[in-house]
């Protein structure tokens, strides 16, 4: 009986440790992780799917195109990323649908051996079946050795899955946006992979991603961070409409051109009219001077 009861109590107080987290024993919490190739998309024609997504990604009805994998701003307000995405509405979508996703996670997790990454692969299938970025032996290797290059072909991978329409003329952008690094990595770096498959596009929005990174690393709030690169992805959207798809060009503009040289003419004509008056005033100086000798020469001549 003794025995049975210490065996109760034992069971209760480590009953009692698992519930009272953080006080007795620290849990780790498990975080969701979804390979690329699972992550439900929003985009999807099947509705379980649409459904999952809006379970798994915690979207918010106003935010839908923003997946916020592990509850990273639930405590958060929001209103900064809602009036920026309001303020470029009409670039953002296209019919209804939106021309901008991103995924807020707080750790990626990276395969360690290359058997992991195959064809047949539950998680990472899908990279092979992608003609734009056929996976060679040795980008298998980076990617599973280099957290950089997995990032990437992560963000690709999952953007091909978000954006199904690849001949839509209008311009799709994928964020994904990795708060605390990849798993297993002490270093916890903060990146941010922004992408987008049209290469007209791509000039507008290549400095974007280095922003919005150097803002997080250097400890600008999450929320406030998203919005600044959200505007400024609308913006790029803007000046991209508004160039017709035309690359930009960084050369002076032609009132630049007009004014500098209406200037070099001024300068010329005010050297000019120097010059001028300059050899006439010399000029009437030597003439004055040889009438002076003249008349001199003259008297001269007479006294003799």
């Amino acid at each position: 009986m003794r025995s049975e009861c210490f065996w109760i109590t034992v069971c209760q107080l480590h009953w009692l440790f698992t519930v009272v987290k953080g006080i007795v024993i620290d849990q780790p919490i498990k975080i969701p992780s979804y390979g690329p190739c699972q992550l439900p998309s929003p985009n999807s024609d099947r509705p379980e799917q649409l459904k999952e997504y809006l379970e798994v990604c915690n979207v918010r009805s106003h935010l839908e195109f923003m997946c916020d994998l592990h509850h990273q701003l639930n405590q958060l307000s929001v209103y900064a990323i809602a009036k920026a995405v309001e303020t470029h509405k009409s670039v953002l979508q296209t019919n209804g649908k939106h021309n901008l996703g991103i995924l807020l996670v707080r750790q990626l997790a990276q395969p360690t051996m290359l058997d992991a990454v195959t064809e047949k692969s539950e998680l990472f299938g899908c990279l092979f079946h992608t003609p734009c970025q056929p996976m060679t032996p040795e980008l298998v290797h980076k990617f599973v050795s280099t957290s950089k290059t997995f990032t990437k072909i992560f963000t690709q991978a999952l953007f091909t899955r978000w954006f199904p329409s690849p001949f839509c003329p209008q311009p799709k952008v994928l964020m994904v946006v990795v708060m605390d690094g990849i798993i297993g990595d002490p270093r916890k770096l903060t990146s941010v992979n922004v992408y987008t498959d049209d290469p007209r596009f791509n000039p507008y929005i290549v400095n974007i991603q280095l922003e919005a990174a150097n803002s997080l690393l250097q400890g600008v709030p999450l929320v406030e961070a998203l919005a600044d690169t959200i505007d400024q992805i609308g913006l790029a959207f803007r000046e991209y409409y508004t160039n017709q798809g035309e690359p930009r060009r960084h050369v002076i503009p032609m009132w630049a051109w007009e004014l500098a040289t209406i200037s070099v003419i001024l300068v010329v004509l005010a050297l000019g009219i120097e010059w001028y008056i300059v050899r006439r005033k010399i000029a009437s100086n030597r003439s004055s001077a040889g009438l002076k000798v003249d008349a001199v020469r003259s008297k001269t001549h007479l006294i003799f």
